[in-house]
């Protein structure tokens, strides 16, 4: 991020600004950017306890340069019933084995979760056109909201995307231990955009480079492309669950906990090749 400091400190509008022209011009070039929506909820990190009313968006996940992604994760688990990879098949963390079905929620403490998928709306970009028609109709439908004057109604949604962010097994100083995070979902979701490049090369065409318009049109022209996820919030945040926590419930569609939903990623990838 220290490339993006000219003409302010990280912070200011200014900083802001050189940085969203750094991730414009990438995606031109045709690199796609994308990162995780945060790990805290609709406050964020930095108003862990809910203190104040407001709503803190993360940057830079509500930059309308980059395609952001929750997380989400799967109560009541089903077990993968045949297991190929060799961390499903040793199951080093001896708790659970690795899942193949289950109902998916939204990542949070209220669900037994270590993380809350960051989520909300930004207090500097526009809302983009490409994903206007989503956003409206989340707002129009919903009345789980934070309160009036707590959130930016008319500015950038975020996430666009989610994938799974709990329970993760990782190798850890010669131990395995299990982690969460949207910081496990983004880069996910990025294997699966590199699965959908690789196909697009070897048909003769462009990477996709800035992303997130394609993934609204693909998503808008066959909604089952994502698993709509429709259980569970971000008003929790790493902290835990305070009383005075708001944030965003999962709903039918489009909502600034889980935006579009997690990939099918057959149909993710052959959509976005045919494009």
């Amino acid at each position: 991020m220290a490339a993006c400091k000219p003409g302010g400190e990280p912070g200011s509008h200014a900083y802001v600004q050189a940085c969203n022209a750094g991730y414009a011009a990438a995606g031109v070039r045709g690199v796609s950017i994308v990162i995780s929506s945060g790990d805290s909820g609709a406050h964020g990190r930095t108003d862990g306890a809910c203190a104040t009313p407001k709503t803190l968006p993360d940057y830079p996940t509500a930059s309308p340069y980059i395609l952001a992604v929750g997380a989400t994760q799967l109560v009541d688990g089903k077990p993968l019933p045949a297991p190929k990879s060799p961390v499903c098949k040793k199951n080093p963390l001896g708790v659970k084995p690795c899942a193949g079905g289950g109902t998916e929620v939204v990542c949070s403490p209220a669900t037994g979760a270590l993380i809350s998928s960051g989520g909300g709306f930004s207090n500097v970009a526009a809302r983009p056109e490409w994903q206007s028609t989503v956003v409206q109709k989340y707002l129009k439908t919903t009345s789980a909201l934070p309160p009036a004057g707590a959130f930016n109604a008319t500015s950038r949604g975020y996430p666009d995307v989610s994938a799974l962010g709990h329970n993760y097994p990782i190798l850890a100083g010669g131990r395995w231990i299990a982690v969460d995070g949207t910081s496990c979902s983004a880069p996910v979701f990025g294997a699966v955009i590199a699965l959908a490049n690789a196909a697009r090369l070897e048909a003769g065409k462009k990477v996709l480079g800035f992303l997130p318009p394609a993934i609204y049109k693909v998503a808008a022209a066959d909604p089952t492309i994502f698993n709509d996820i429709t259980q569970g919030s971000n008003k929790c945040t790493e902290n835990g669950c305070a009383a005075s926590c708001t944030g965003y419930e999962a709903i039918a569609g489009w909502d600034a906990a889980t935006g579009l939903g997690s990939p099918n990623v057959p149909k993710l990838v052959a959509a976005l090749a045919a494009l």
